[in-house]
């Protein structure tokens, strides 16, 4: 809509007196979206789902930032405006996979704060905000704030019942896979996985612990345990038509081959796990997909390939949080491929290599690789 059509039904709607009502319309009308997308992510319309989103992005916001607006810092119940606060942050959890699984990352920390601040009473809907929390602040690799929200998640899930004690359970599993605590990383998905997840509807929750515990594993060269567990995750997305979680398991199945020596292997399952992910704008699982392609490529002997993807991936890095999430396996795995990698190139051939990388337009550079999987970018 044209600004100045904008402008003038404004106008009309305020001298009616009918612009809260049709404001209000709007924010319930994306508010119920927010919760059919909720529910749906987990199935076989993710990619129309991302679509539909993004197509009403801007939507979104006028629906959240009309009840934030609307609000005030509130801790008594029953007020206008912390009715507005309520509905924001109910919104803005709702929206958790628009913000973690669609590349809103830094969008979703801004509502999600602001939503938490609006309503600050206790209730269910703020547990669930605590929990989406979760996924934003590890992408985004903000330990600190995700150890202060994952302990009031904790505290005041007790209040409440089995569904919100599994929000908090997941978000201290995403503390200790950030802290890097193996130990504690496969205990709590031990706890969590021991339930009848199985026979119920699919949710993000076990799934995300299956790509935990399997990381885990891979990294303390328990292969074997990976695999199968790895084999369950792909096995639960298959039958839902999951893509994204099962892309995850794509990435860390390209580490578990690649630990083993199978560079081949590994880069088919590192490029399946990039195309989900470019698909959805999933930055972090994008970042981590080109970082496994690299290491395919330093393992195979084409070290060229290596550092010019190394490259692409610190100019996608730059664009997000921390380098690799700040999770500390990924850190490590990435400092060895980059020094393996400049030693066997030595220094000018890297630099030119890594610098043509870190120039190419992003997506170009990424449709690159996506549409030449076996040829040398450079």
């Amino acid at each position: 809509m044209l600004d100045t059509i904008r402008e003038y039904g404004s106008h009309w709607l305020r001298g009616l007196g009918e612009s809260d009502t049709l404001h209000r319309r709007h924010r319930d009308h994306y508010l119920a979206l927010a919760h059919r997308g909720d529910a749906a992510w987990i199935g076989p319309d993710q990619f129309a789902w991302y679509d539909r989103m993004t197509a009403e992005h801007d939507n979104l916001r006028a629906a959240l930032e009309y009840s934030l607006t609307g609000s005030e810092p509130h801790t008594e119940p029953h007020t206008e405006a912390h009715a507005e606060g309520h509905i924001a942050l109910e919104m803005a959890a709702a929206l958790w996979f628009f913000w973690y699984g669609c590349g809103f990352l830094k969008e979703g920390c801004h509502y999600l704060d602001q939503a938490l601040a609006a309503d600050t009473t206790a209730s269910p809907a703020r547990v669930k905000a605590l929990y989406a929390s979760g996924p934003v602040l590890v992408y985004l690799g903000d330990l600190p704030a995700l150890e202060e929200r994952a302990a009031e998640c904790t505290a005041l899930a007790t209040r409440y019942g089995d569904i919100e004690q599994g929000y908090a359970a997941a978000t201290e599993l995403r503390v200790s896979v950030l802290r890097g605590d193996s130990e504690q990383v496969v205990s709590r998905v031990e706890a969590q996985l021991v339930t009848d997840w199985r026979d119920e509807p699919l949710t993000l929750i076990p799934l995300a612990a299956l790509v935990f515990v399997t990381h885990t594993l891979v990294a303390a060269g328990r292969f074997e345990e990976a695999v199968a567990r790895l084999d369950e995750l792909r096995a639960a997305c298959d039958r839902y038509g999951e893509r994204s979680m099962r892309a995850w398991g794509d990435f860390v199945r390209s580490q578990a081959e690649l630990a083993q020596g199978h560079f081949e292997e590994a880069h088919e399952h590192a490029r399946s796990a990039l195309l989900v992910k470019h698909r959805l704008s999933d930055g972090v699982g994008t970042g981590m997909a080109l970082e496994s392609l690299a290491r395919a490529a330093t393992t195979a002997g084409r070290t060229r390939d290596a550092a010019w993807l190394l490259g692409l991936a610190a100019q996608l890095w730059e664009t997000l949080g921390r380098p690799q999430a700040g999770i500390p396996a990924m850190v490590a795995a990435h400092e060895t491929c980059k020094r393996q990698t400049r030693e066997a190139l030595g220094e000018p051939a890297y630099e030119s290599a890594f610098t043509a990388g870190h120039t190419i337009p992003l997506n170009t550079g990424i449709t690159q690789v996506i549409n030449q999987p076996r040829q040398s970018p450079l």
